[in-house]
């Protein structure tokens, strides 16, 4: 079968990771399909994947247990000579791309004989209308053709979350740890000196933001421990993307102390590198689709920085997300993290109505960066929960073959 996969890239890393993600799986599940990529920014896709060639229009990727095509979504003339050696029999349609003009021709030609699959793989959100929208049959224009809707999700009614193989063996009871660390030497040679028993690790990879509440929070949290270990350290991985100067410049602020906190900026890892790094620190402040998703299989605490939407709608993201983790976790726990993350997901601009809402019932006792303290504080107690939502998401199943199971229903 030929399976063609479109991405049209917007945010950085979030939707061209998840379909990078979703390629490996299929080729490792399946061996008896062809993928064909089609993505609209290639310079995103080689940062993530160091195999990829920006500047070509059409190229084959071996991945060593597997090959896929790549187009790039402009390059007309290129795409549709490729499609006529290759039929297009299954359309995978990620985040609302839409399609590009040279197969919408191929779709609405009347001379098709064959069955065009189409399904629409949605954003991942945790809010009810998912389970609803599952596997929804859609209307097309074009003859031949039959489409569905498909929700990544958190629960046993939508279509869960990637598993991928790489991933997966971070999360070994026995061995995961060593294999994660086995796997980030490749680009950090110095993992070993920093998952030491005395240190302990944040990953920061945010949105641009005011990050001088949590930068000082870090410090408060950082003299607190200080005072029950004096071998205390802490060492922060900042990851490069839209939100990196802007918690640099944050965190510059509080090293001028000379306190004992090491900033690594990290450089481009591979997704392999990066799922890995994920798994082995001691906090996570997450942002983007396909990190948020791993975030939450690693069962390392962390807090989640939503896309800014209108009318700060993005809190009613994050607000269905806490809902469905609350039951993982005590009540005083609980709030703390929502308090946490609402107000780290709080913006300028003016809320709707439902945005509003969420932010009455925030406390206005205690400030951003005192409650991040706390919740760094509670870090290490609060873990076992984070693994327990972890396993509820496994036990959902992969996220590819549920995907596969769909297209044959259609």
């Amino acid at each position: 079968m030929n399976v063609f996969i479109l991405c049209k890239v917007i945010d950085n890393f979030g939707d061209i990771g998840f379909v990078y993600r979703l390629t490996r799986q299929l080729l490792q599940i399946e061996k008896n399909i062809s993928l064909t990529l089609v993505v609209s920014n290639l310079e995103s896709f080689s940062f993530i994947e160091k195999k990829i060639n920006p500047s070509l229009k059409k190229q084959t990727v071996d991945l060593g247990y597997g090959k896929f095509n790549l187009l790039e979504w402009e390059s007309e003339a290129e795409c549709e000579e490729y499609i006529k050696q290759n039929k297009v029999e299954l359309v995978l349609e990620c985040f609302q791309c839409s399609r590009p003009l040279w197969l919408e021709k191929y779709l609405n030609d009347t001379q098709r004989k064959h069955t065009v699959k189409i399904i629409n793989i949605d954003y991942l959100t945790a809010e009810d209308w998912a389970e609803d929208f599952h596997l929804l049959k859609s209307g097309t224009r074009f003859i031949n053709t039959k489409k569905i809707n498909f929700m990544p999700g958190f629960t046993n009614k939508t279509g869960g979350l990637v598993l991928d193989n790489e991933f997966m063996q971070n999360l070994e009871e026995e061995n995961g740890k060593q294999n994660a660390i086995e796997k980030i030497k490749t680009s950090i040679p110095q993992i070993e000196n920093y998952v030491q028993e005395n240190n302990f690790n944040i990953l920061i990879f945010t949105y641009e933001m005011d990050f001088s509440p949590y930068a000082n929070a870090i410090e408060d949290f950082y003299k607190i421990q200080k005072q029950k270990n004096s071998q205390f350290k802490i060492n922060l991985f900042l990851a490069k993307g839209v939100g990196f100067e802007s918690v640099k410049t944050a965190l510059q602020k509080i090293n001028a102390a000379q306190n004992k906190i090491n900033m690594i900026e990290l450089p481009g890892l591979n997704q392999i590198v990066w799922d890995s790094l994920l798994c082995v620190t001691d906090f996570n402040i997450i942002r983007g689709e396909d990190s948020f998703a791993r975030a939450c299989l690693s069962g390392v605490p962390f807090v989640w920085n939503a896309y800014v939407q209108e009318n700060e709608f993005q809190l009613v993201k994050v607000d269905a997300f806490l809902k469905l983790t609350e039951k993982f976790f005590e009540p005083e726990e609980s709030k703390l993290i929502r308090e946490v993350s609402i107000l780290l997901n709080r913006t300028k601009n003016k809320a709707g109505k439902e945005a509003g809402e969420i932010l009455e019932n925030v406390s206005e006792e205690k400030s951003a960066g005192q409650l991040f303290c706390s919740l760094l504080c509670e870090a290490k107690k609060i873990k076992s929960a984070f693994k327990k939502f972890s396993l509820s998401l496994i036990s959902n199943g992969d996220l590819a073959r549920n995907l596969l199971d769909a297209s044959l229903s259609l």
